[in-house]
């Protein structure tokens, strides 16, 4: 072998050792506004054997990439803020069932919430041996109340922790997107036709208690 093609076949083998394991994909989604416990479903392709997940996910408005911005969409928050060892899944779960560890996990994945909302951290490792990365990777949940109407950015990165990783090997990572429409034409029509039609009935009424106290 010349020395040529051995440097080619060592730049090759170290390549594919650097190379990442497996791809997590967040997904865009649209959700109207006011919706509680909207579903996230994060998925991994590659197949690759992995042995534990760290999974870092925010919300960023797209004008502005530095901390939690008034109306954002936010994660569903439980109030804890630190290491959740009594897994509710509230704001995210990479155990349930259907999800690539959700059979093979030490049973203790830790948990972490940002008290504002805009970030969730978590991480579990395999009981045994790895899994194969293909599949449902997290269920997470996401609240727009109170979010005004936009497209946000959903990272597979927290600005305090880092980016996701299966358990410290590297992974593709393709962020997604949320967004939060304006009231369709229709809904808008209908809204009026309510107001109006209540006003209608209002108006009847008074007139009834006009004639009444007339008679």
């Amino acid at each position: 072998m010349t020395r040529n093609a051995f440097a080619a076949l060592m730049l090759a083998v170290s390549m594919a050792a650097a190379a990442p394991a497996a791809t997590i994909t967040v997904g865009n989604y649209i959700a109207a506004p006011g919706w509680t416990n909207f579903p996230i479903t994060i998925l991994v392709s590659g197949g690759d054997p992995v042995a534990g997940i760290n999974l870092a996910l925010q919300v960023d408005a797209q004008s502005d990439l530095t901390g939690v911005q008034p109306g954002e969409p936010l994660f569903e928050y439980d109030g804890v803020d630190q290491n959740n060892t009594a897994w509710d899944g509230v704001g995210g779960d990479v155990t349930a069932a259907g999800t690539i560890f959700g059979p093979n996990n030490t049973g203790f994945p830790a948990h972490f919430e940002s008290s504002t909302g805009d970030w969730v951290y978590m991480t579990v490792t395999t009981n045994s041996g790895t899994v194969p990365a293909s599949g449902v990777l997290a269920y997470l949940s996401i609240s727009t109340v109170g979010a005004a109407q936009g497209l946000y950015d959903l990272n597979l990165f927290v600005d305090v922790i880092g980016s996701s990783d299966f358990a410290g090997v590297p992974a593709t990572l393709i962020n997604g997107t949320i967004l939060i429409p304006e009231p369709e034409p229709a809904s808008i029509v209908l809204g009026l036709f309510a107001a109006v039609g209540f006003s209608f009935v209002a108006l009847r009424r008074r007139r009834r208690s006009r004639a009444w106290t007339s008679s």
